[in-house]
């Protein structure tokens, strides 16, 4: 009687290991811009809550000045030389977006938040806007108005 001698197979294939770095492959072309995406999402909220807060202080300020604010800085000040400026800064609080007035007079203004720093990959909700009647509007990177982006 021949015995045989049956060798115990461990391990894996080439084709079962080139067959898992495939699907991986594919998993992760998928899932990676995906990912992004809602990091962005995510990452928006800043800017809206940051220009909500901006909104609020603007009330604020007219109520006491007779003017909206048309700069930010450390100090609020309404000053009758046409200096009128709101003590708030010009960073959202996570530092995604940069926060400005982008125009301001005594009936009417405009708030903008610009994505910078890692969410300037945002190129579908570049920057996002409100004025005093409550108007959100957003531009892409290429200053088309977007969708979505509120």
């Amino acid at each position: 009687m021949k015995l045989m001698n049956w060798q115990k197979h461990c391990g894996f294939s080439l084709l079962e290991l080139i067959i898992a770095l495939m699907v991986f492959g594919i998993f992760t072309v998928i899932a990676i811009p995906t990912y992004q995406q809602q990091l962005y999402k995510s990452r928006r909220t800043d800017a809206q809550a940051s220009l909500i807060s901006l909104q609020l202080a603007q009330e604020q300020f007219r109520a006491n000045c007779l003017q909206y604010a048309t700069t930010l800085a450390s100090n609020s000040s309404c000053n009758a030389d046409g200096h009128y400026t709101l003590s708030a800064s010009a960073i959202s609080p996570n530092h995604y977006y940069q926060l400005n007035i982008q125009s301001a007079t005594s009936t009417r203004y405009i708030l903008t938040a610009t994505a910078t720093s890692a969410q300037i990959g945002d190129i579908n909700c570049q920057t996002l806007s409100i004025d005093q009647s409550g108007t959100k509007t957003a531009r892409t990177g290429n200053g088309q108005i977007a969708t979505d982006c509120w």
